[in-house]
């Protein structure tokens, strides 16, 4: 019994030292009330975001000047690039980087974010897939018109394998990206 209570005297004398460091640690904790400057916040991965493309190469971002960034934009911080995969790798290993690297060239160099979205299917062209995966035998499902891979097909699986381990060390761009969608 008297091994018990010198070890938890022992223990509460080592607590009552460390905390006696805790006044310090606690006046760290401060609250932070920044003046209202009358500008809007930039907030790196939230708030506002361009369609540079959206599916379509000709709407949205595509028609801005090449050096407009939309800076005019309160709070705008990142560019949003959405293309399916077959506007990227229309024949197999024939890439268009440039497609995606250009534009967002621009938004990077002055501190902006980019996000990518490269999709597989689409709503509004017959396929988001390019065709040679198909002619290489991937699996495919025809809903009202459009193309949808099957997801599981191990033909497919290959080639968005492939394509996805290239795509990284190919583009500029996107050795300074904080996040992929």
């Amino acid at each position: 019994m008297n091994k018990i209570c010198n070890r938890l005297a022992g223990t509460a004398l080592v607590v009552i030292l460390s905390l006696q460091g805790a006044p310090g640690i606690f006046a760290q904790n401060r609250k932070a009330l920044p003046e209202d400057n009358g500008m809007a916040l930039v907030n790196p991965g939230m708030g506002w975001m361009v369609f540079y493309y959206s599916n379509v190469l000709e709407n949205y971002g595509s028609k801005l000047e090449p050096s407009d960034i939309v800076e005019d934009f309160p709070g705008m911080s990142t560019v949003f690039l959405r293309l399916p995969w077959s506007f990227v790798e229309p024949e197999k290993d024939k890439f268009n980087w440039e497609i995606i690297d250009t534009p967002a060239q621009r938004w990077l160099e002055k501190g902006r974010q980019v996000a990518f979205c490269i999709t597989a299917t689409e709503n509004w062209t017959r396929q988001g897939t390019p065709q040679w995966v198909f002619d290489e035998g991937a699996k495919y499902y025809e809903v009202g018109g459009f193309l949808e891979p099957d997801y599981d097909d191990p033909v497919f699986l290959a080639a968005w394998n492939t394509w996805w381990q290239r795509w990284p060390s190919a583009m500029t761009a996107i050795r300074r990206l904080p996040f992929l969608l």
